[in-house]
């Protein structure tokens, strides 16, 4: 019985090699070398995902501060400009 965890590197491993498909599922099981290199393959994109979520939640944030100091900034100078209109 193949884990979930094989069988998501499997289908990691389908999906970026489509043309050796067929072979991929004939071989897997027991080539230990194609699992162990598949399994680090498997890793470092799953690193690379939770990687980029977290850049994209940071992202966001920056993005929302920006632009909340965006506002403060326009009202401030908003406000600026009219006291040194009033002038």
């Amino acid at each position: 019985m193949i884990s979930k965890k094989h069988k998501q590197t499997l289908l990691l491993l389908k999906n970026n090699f489509p043309q050796f498909e067929q072979l991929l599922e004939e071989i897997y099981p027991n080539d230990q070398l194609l699992r162990e290199i598949s399994n680090e393959f498997y890793e470092i994109n799953k690193r690379i995902e939770m990687n980029v979520n977290a850049s994209l939640k940071i992202s966001e944030a920056y993005t929302e501060t920006i632009n909340e100091l965006k506002e403060e900034l326009s009202d401030y100078l908003g406000n600026l400009k009219k006291e040194m209109q009033n002038q």
